[in-house]
């Protein structure tokens, strides 16, 4: 993927998944600024790729940005105080198959729920 690719897949107000997966990309674009090329968040709380509902897509996967990414999660979890669950798999650019089956299966979704 050439540039910059920053897909988010998130109706705020929709439900309390969609108000936490905002709420996780506006923390992560602050933790990571342009390092965070991208999001896909499941509009489903259940995980459905590899046991996860968003893929966090970096321009460098390093030890340090998995424990940052795992904290901001958390933060976000205890926010909300819902029981709310986000199972993040973290990424970069360069594995297209894995951000693909992330748009194939959020896609799908956006067509269940309307």
């Amino acid at each position: 993927m050439e540039g910059v690719l920053y897909v988010a897949v998130i109706l705020k107000s929709v439900n309390y998944m969609g108000d936490a997966f905002y709420r996780l990309t506006v923390k992560l674009r602050s933790r990571f600024g342009g390092r965070l090329v991208g999001l896909v968040a499941l509009q489903l709380e259940e995980p459905l790729v590899y046991d996860s509902n968003v893929l966090i897509i970096l321009r460098e996967r390093s030890l340090d940005d998995v424990k940052e990414v795992l904290n901001v999660k958390r933060e976000v979890e205890r926010e909300l105080k819902e029981g709310v669950t986000i199972s993040p798999l973290i990424t970069t650019s360069e594995d297209k198959e894995l951000i693909e089956k992330f748009l194939v299966q959020a896609k799908l979704g956006i067509k269940r729920k309307f």
